[in-house]
């Protein structure tokens, strides 16, 4: 039998901040930081520790896939190595180097899924206090604005909502990080084997494509936000129209309803 799940941070309705994250991804993920990092969660905080040395050790298996790759075909081919001057016993056996090079693979991908499997519970205590503080925060608000009839627009809201904290958490953490490790170990690598110059030309290839990616990704938000609003208001008037169902009916303004919730899916489709 599972142990019970641990009781909500309390008292929730009491608060009256919500998680209102400056301008930018840094500013965002430094407000959404304390949720990651619980004052009150030494455990969840020791998951995270555990979880980033999983990563780096990851990752550093990782690179050591095209080395064992490449130390497995010099042994194959009777090619001069490297690998002579660390491991000299292996020089000679392609069958040891071409197992080592399996369990690199099969090693770096299991680091992944232990990592993985060790941060769910800090993900989850993440996204379940927010989504509750973003359900107290709407008790809190005056009776005008719940008055408005907004109910299916709030909940699509709040939903969509949840899902882009956990986007961003996973690729904040589980894409980005992990990148932004690698290249620091890749541009060590080259710098040691190779001439600087491989390294510098690497290194600019990434910003300057990091740059560009940045740059459309910026110029394409305008119309993610206008598809946004418009699917939101198209939420709102499909609830809206079923909840007071009875006064649609006594009226008999379904088709007036269908032709406004159509216009809503019109501007959705066009934004989109």
């Amino acid at each position: 039998m599972s142990p019970p799940a641990a009781p909500p941070p309390a008292p929730i309705f009491a608060r009256s901040a919500v998680l209102q994250p400056g301008s930018g991804f840094a500013a965002t993920f430094r407000a959404l930081w304390p949720y990651l990092w619980p004052a009150d969660r030494a455990d969840l905080r020791r998951r995270v520790v555990l979880a980033f040395l999983l990563l780096v050790l990851g990752r550093v298996v990782l690179m050591g896939v095209p080395f064992t790759f490449k130390w497995a075909t010099d042994a194959l081919a009777a090619t001069p190595t490297t690998l002579g001057a660390w491991l000299p016993w292996l020089v000679g056996a392609p069958l040891a180097l071409t197992v080592i090079y399996g369990l690199a693979r099969v090693g770096s991908a299991a680091f992944i899924q232990a990592r993985d499997a060790l941060f769910a519970p800090v993900f989850m205590h993440a996204v379940r206090t927010l989504a509750l503080q973003t359900f107290g925060h709407l008790h809190q608000l005056s009776l005008r604005f719940h008055l408005e009839r907004k109910t299916g627009g709030i909940s699509r809201d709040v939903e969509r909502g949840g899902t882009a904290i956990s986007d961003l958490l996973d690729w904040t953490l589980y894409t980005i990080l992990p990148t932004l490790f690698e290249v620091v170990m890749v541009t060590a690598i080259l710098v040691y084997l190779y001439d600087w110059g491989f390294a510098a030309i690497t290194l600019a290839t990434l910003i300057i494509y990091s740059a560009w990616t940045f740059r459309v990704t910026e110029w394409r938000t305008r119309f993610y936000r206008a598809a946004i609003d418009a699917e939101s208001a198209s939420s709102t008037r499909a609830v809206d129209a079923l909840i007071n169902y009875e006064t649609v009916k006594y009226f008999n303004n379904e088709e007036h309803e269908a032709r406004r919730y159509d216009g809503s899916l019109a501007k959705v489709e066009e934004a989109t």
